[in-house]
């Protein structure tokens, strides 16, 4: 009688582990069933919700680069350098550009501007400007100066010029031929002197020959009067060319 009552209770037991797990498995099928259901709900909602605010297209224009945003700010920027550049580059130039600047940097008088000249145009047709075309605006300035340079000096006491510049190519050598041409012409007597060793050019200018000259007189080898040359063209006027170039 005591096993049979020991069975049957170890029977009871199993049925209600059996039973425990059964209705855990039931609970858990049961929240997951819940689960899904509200998913389902929630889907259902949300297309239910949805709708179409705009449809979908291919634009016309690429949404980068904004070339009218770029090209408007490379202008701008463009502008900013030239100016600055522009600023710059004026600022670093210490030429002389007007007459004013001469006056208040030199703190000399100006006797006279020179219209630009063409290199192009040859030595002679430069050197002999006021005799070639006396109806030039060329021919006006230098003959503006000669008279500048009269008034300027008291008679007799200056009859010298030195035409000098602080670099090769400013037109020295067209200024003292054009100068003593206007010089000669209003009847005065002039002798000019070529002493640019380096690269003498009146001479050619009035087209003399160079093998007697003023290096010729320093080193000795000749005298004053057979160095001197009159001008063919232009009374009044003796040149004395720089002759050979010493070593």
């Amino acid at each position: 009688e005591a096993t049979s009552l020991s069975s049957d209770s170890l029977q009871y037991d199993m049925m209600t582990l059996e039973m425990q797990r059964l209705d855990h498995n039931c609970q858990t099928l049961d929240d997951r069933i819940k689960e899904l259901a509200l998913t389902a709900e929630d889907a259902t909602i949300g297309r239910m919700r949805a709708q179409i605010l705009d449809v979908a297209r291919a634009e016309d224009k690429p949404a980068k680069p904004k070339k009218a945003l770029v090209l408007a700010m490379t202008l701008v920027l463009g502008l900013m350098m030239g100016s600055g550049s522009a600023l710059a580059a004026d600022w670093m130039d210490q030429r002389l550009r007007s007459v004013e600047e001469i006056r208040i940097t030199l703190g000399a008088p100006v006797l006279g501007l020179i219209p630009h000249m063409k290199s192009k145009r040859g030595a002679i047709a430069c050197g002999q400007a006021v005799a070639l075309e006396p109806m030039s605006e060329t021919a006006e300035a230098y003959r503006t100066i000669r008279t500048a340079i009269y008034f300027g000096t008291p008679d007799g006491e200056s009859k010298k010029i030195l035409i000098t510049s602080p670099a090769p190519g400013d037109g020295k050598s067209t200024m003292a031929s054009n100068l003593a041409i206007a010089m000669a012409q209003a009847g005065q007597r002039v002798v000019l002197l070529d002493c640019d060793f380096r690269r003498p050019t009146q001479h050619k200018v009035f087209e003399l020959k160079s093998e007697i000259g003023l290096s010729s007189v320093v080193a000795g080898t000749a005298r004053v009067e057979e160095a001197v040359q009159h001008s063919p063209a232009i009374e009044g006027l003796d040149i004395l060319p720089c002759g050979p170039i010493p070593p």
